[in-house]
């Protein structure tokens, strides 16, 4: 896996606050490795997925839990399944489930982030011959950057990738620059993206009606992840990411593999 990926999902979990694993994914079901004994049944109608994984934290073998949500008006409480192994996953929308403990290990170098050392010399020229050229001015004459379908637009379909590829790059190289007339070009997607995010959680495109095209999404959470090490007091960013890869995960188990394409 791409390093800058690797540490991007660390990065991730680290910006999501401690214990929320026991929110768990919801629709995402575990149906087999259950405890002896399972389900647990005595829970109240009021019972909410994060009290089945705290029962889970509490039980020294279990690896994972699934959480049953009640039908109060038919009268069926909701059941706590307790997990001693890790096995696979389904789509289930009647369903809250969680792994223990699933942080990530912190890697052992991490990379610097954006705009903690600004270029000098060579380097910081050839940046700006970059912001000069192509790179910089990219949104002003390539429809499928400046009509991209990221922004409500008609072009860059398909895949979806340009504008995603473009501000993968183009993000640094405004944050390292501090040129404010990138800075604020950068903050013209950014903040469209985020403000158009599904209730579901997708970002971009809904790709559910061109095949499911997974991606175009992966550059532009690098670009995210890019913007907020730079911006780290915008509290959209990381609930945004997180919500998507939940969204991502549950498709792809409603239509494994991956939808209709990769």
């Amino acid at each position: 896996m791409n390093g800058r990926l690797c540490t991007f999902l660390v990065v991730l979990s680290a910006g999501v606050a401690a214990g929320s694993w026991l929110d768990g994914d919801d629709g995402v079901d575990r149906p087999y490795g259950d405890l002896p004994n399972m389900p647990i049944t005595n829970m109240s109608c009021s019972a909410v997925a994060s009290d089945c994984a705290a029962l889970c934290a509490g039980d020294s073998q279990c690896v994972a839990w699934a959480f049953r949500k009640p039908d109060c008006s038919a009268g069926e409480n909701p059941l706590c399944y307790l997990k001693g192994k890790l096995m696979e996953q389904s789509y289930n929308p009647a369903v809250v489930s969680g792994v223990k403990n699933h942080q990530l290990l912190s890697p052992k170098f991490w990379p610097l982030p954006t705009a903690s050392i600004l270029p000098q010399g060579w380097l910081k020229q050839q940046l700006l011959t970059q912001a000069s050229g192509l790179s910089g001015h990219l949104s002003q004459f390539w429809a499928d950057v400046s009509n991209s379908s990221w922004l409500g637009g008609g072009a860059d379909t398909g895949l979806h990738e340009r504008t995603p590829y473009w501000l993968n790059g183009f993000v640094p190289l405004a944050y390292q620059l501090q040129d404010r007339s990138l800075i604020s070009m950068v903050h013209k997607y950014v903040d469209y993206i985020l403000a158009h995010q599904s209730p579901e959680g997708w970002l971009g495109p809904d790709d559910i009606r061109d095949g499911n095209a997974y991606w175009s999404k992966f550059p532009m959470l690098l670009a995210l992840r890019q913007y907020y090490e730079a911006n780290s007091s915008d509290s959209r960013v990381i609930p945004a990411m997180l919500k998507f890869l939940q969204t991502a995960h549950k498709r792809m188990l409603q239509d494994w593999p991956l939808g209709n394409t990769w």
